[in-house]
C-alpha cells in the first residue's frame, strides 16, 4: 500500500506542476491591445519624421471583413479596383448552353429510344447538343472502348431509321482529354456524356442552341439538377447535374470549345 501511495503522490505532483507551469505562461494579448500596440508605433515614427521635415506615412488604406476596400464613407464609383473586384469566373452552368426546351424534348426522346437499343447499367447518362438547323449531336455515357462506340452507332441508327435526311449523330468515344483536369471525387475524365456530345458535336457547322443531360439508370439518379431551365420548362428528376469533372471551369471550358470547334480560342 505505502508503495502505491508514493506513485499517486509523484504523479499528482506531476500533474501540480504542469498546472503551475501553464498558469505561469504569460497571456497573448488580444487583438485589440495588437492594433493599439501597432498604431502608436506608427504614430511615434510619423511625428519623428515631421520633426526631420520628412514626409507623414500614410495609413494602409480600410478594409472591410471580407477583405475589400471599405468606401462606406466615400464615393465608392470611380474608387480604384483591387485584386479582388477583379471580374470572376462564369461557373460552369454559365459555360455550358442553356437547357432549353428544343433541348430537353430532344433528350427525352434520345433517352427513351436508349431504353429500346441500350443497357441502363453499362450506359446510364446521356447528353444532347441541339443545333440551330435543327440537327442533335449526343453522346452516351461508358467506358471509353469498342463496346461503348458500338452501342452508340447502334442508338444512331435507331434514331435515324425512319427519317430522311439523318438528323442524330451519337458519340461513345471522348473528346480528346490531354486538356482535361483530374478532379479528386469527379469521375475519370472523359467517361461522362458531356465529352462524348462535345465529340459528337465537334464536326458539326451549325451552331449549337442548347443542352441537357439525362440520366436513365436503374439506380437513383446520382447529380439531379436543381436550377432552372430556360423557357420556363419544369425541371424533371431525371435532369442530371454534371459530376465533379465536368462542372470544374476549366474543363466545361475545353467541352466547348472542342464541340464548338473553335481550338483557335
Amino acid at each position: 500500500k505505502t508503495g502505491r501511495l508514493k506513485k499517486v503522490a509523484k504523479l499528482l505532483k506531476k500533474i501540480y506542476d504542469v498546472l503551475k507551469r501553464m498558469q505561469s505562461r504569460p497571456k497573448l494579448p488580444k487583438k485589440e491591445t495588437i492594433k493599439s500596440v501597432v498604431s502608436n508605433v506608427k504614430n511615434k515614427i510619423s511625428r519623428n519624421k515631421a520633426k526631420k521635415g520628412m514626409p507623414e506615412v500614410k495609413t494602409p488604406e480600410k478594409l472591410d471583413n471580407k477583405g475589400k476596400k471599405d468606401y462606406s464613407n466615400s464615393d465608392k464609383e470611380g474608387a480604384p479596383k483591387t485584386e479582388v473586384d477583379k471580374p470572376r469566373q462564369p461557373k460552369a452552368e454559365e459555360i455550358y448552353p442553356p437547357r432549353t426546351d428544343k433541348a430537353i424534348r430532344e433528350s427525352k426522346h434520345v433517352a427513351t429510344e436508349m431504353d429500346n437499343v441500350i443497357s441502363k447499367r453499362k450506359n446510364p447518362s446521356s447528353t444532347v447538343f441541339t443545333h440551330e438547323d435543327g440537327s442533335v449531336s449526343v453522346g452516351i455515357s461508358g467506358q471509353n472502348n469498342t463496346k461503348t462506340a458500338a452501342q452508340a452507332r447502334k442508338l444512331e441508327d435507331h434514331l435515324n431509321k425512319d427519317l430522311e435526311t439523318p438528323k442524330y449523330r451519337v458519340s461513345g468515344e471522348s473528346m480528346p482529354a490531354d486538356n482535361l483536369n483530374d478532379i479528386d471525387g469527379g469521375n475519370i475524365k472523359g467517361v461522362c456524356s458531356e465529352p462524348k456530345a462535345a465529340n459528337a458535336a465537334h464536326n458539326n457547322p451549325s451552331s449549337i442552341d442548347g443542352f441537357d443531360s439525362r440520366w436513365r439508370g436503374n439506380k437513383e439518379n446520382p447529380h439531379p439538377y436543381t436550377r432552372k431551365n430556360a423557357d420556363n420548362v419544369p425541371v424533371d428528376q431525371n435532369q442530371m447535374e454534371q459530376c465533379l469533372t465536368c462542372a470544374d471551369h476549366e474543363n466545361a471550358k475545353e467541352y466547348m470549345k472542342y464541340a464548338n470547334n473553335h481550338p483557335e480560342e
